[in-house]
């Protein structure tokens, strides 16, 4: 099994149906194409078929938050694209997206896009080899913990649009208080949710899906981003244009995390047996329910 797993190369495990923009397109119509797909970035290609950047939600809010000038893909882009060749082994492939701390690898042919791999394709890969005869198929098992977990995210989405709906209004700076509560709640409910998939979540999946672990690690280096993100929040000022595109840059960030979480790690979790998943999903919501140890650090404004 491990002599077969090392033999994988990207050709065995890409998606072939690549969504791409232009550099032309306008900033609108990607927007709209990642909000439709579900998707957190997206590839921008040449005419010959060779990819020239990647535009992300955070590219996007950074964008048009900081008021900047430009209104194609090209204007917003990353203008640098990691990816790899048809042959390359899957084992690079993981170590990539763990140093580079990307969930992504396009492939190409003499240059062009043919395929990409995502963290996603290279699990779903072990866990299609490895899969035991009787274990619970991935749509019925584990649904407690899984639940538990894509329940909280639609709290926090629901508190991060809270607080995109004061950033964006006019009024935002009369709001201040009602902006600062909102930023409280939403901070205080991921400090919690953090803590439920570092302390059940994540030591589940290594201990039962080994071949899981880089995806762990990428996954948990996410983890550190946001916390990043979250800690620069609360050291920033209240008030201001600065304040409000953090915010809304802020949300952006978490959205595509969950949106990538959600796709990677609630998959592994759903092949983790069923009975070990709802007696997980009972702990997790004892740390949901009850106050953060994380969140005790103080909020913005206090």
């Amino acid at each position: 099994m491990e002599r077969e797993r090392r033999q994988w190369v990207a050709r065995d495990v890409m998606s072939t149906r690549v969504v791409s923009v232009r550099p032309s397109d306008p900033i609108a119509e990607v927007a709209r194409l990642l909000r439709r797909r579900r998707i957190s970035a997206v590839p921008v290609v040449s005419r010959l078929g060779h990819a020239v950047g990647v535009v992300s939600q955070s590219d996007l809010v950074r964008h048009l938050g900081g008021g900047e000038a430009g209104d194609t893909a090209q204007d917003v882009m990353t203008p640098w694209v990691v990816s790899c060749e048809e042959d390359t082994p899957v084992s690079e492939l993981g170590r990539e997206m763990i140093r580079k701390r990307i969930h992504r690898v396009l492939v190409t042919r003499d240059g062009r896009v043919v395929g990409i791999v995502s963290a996603l394709d290279l699990l779903s890969a072990w866990l299609g080899r490895t899969r035991r005869a009787g274990d619970p198929p991935p749509e019925t098992a584990g649904l407690d913990l899984v639940r538990t977990l894509e329940g909280d995210h639609a709290r926090l989405r629901e508190l991060a649009e809270r607080c995109e709906r004061w950033a964006r209004s006019p009024a935002a700076q009369r709001q201040e208080r009602a902006g600062r509560e909102s930023l409280r709640s939403l901070l205080r409910a991921l400090a919690r949710h953090e803590e439920a998939e570092m302390a059940v979540l994540f030591p589940a999946i290594e201990r039962h899906l080994p071949g899981a672990g880089a995806l762990l690690e990428s996954m948990a280096m996410a983890h550190g981003l946001i916390d990043r993100a979250a800690r620069r929040l609360r050291c920033a000022p209240a008030t201001g244009r600065a304040a409000t595109a953090g915010v809304l840059e802020f949300t952006a960030r978490l959205r595509s995390h969950m949106e990538e979480e959600e796709r990677n790690v609630f998959t592994a979790a759903r092949l983790i047996p069923a009975p070990v998943l709802h007696e997980l999903g009972r702990e997790a919501r004892g740390i949901l329910v009850a106050p953060s140890r994380r969140a005790r650090g103080g909020t913005p404004a206090e």
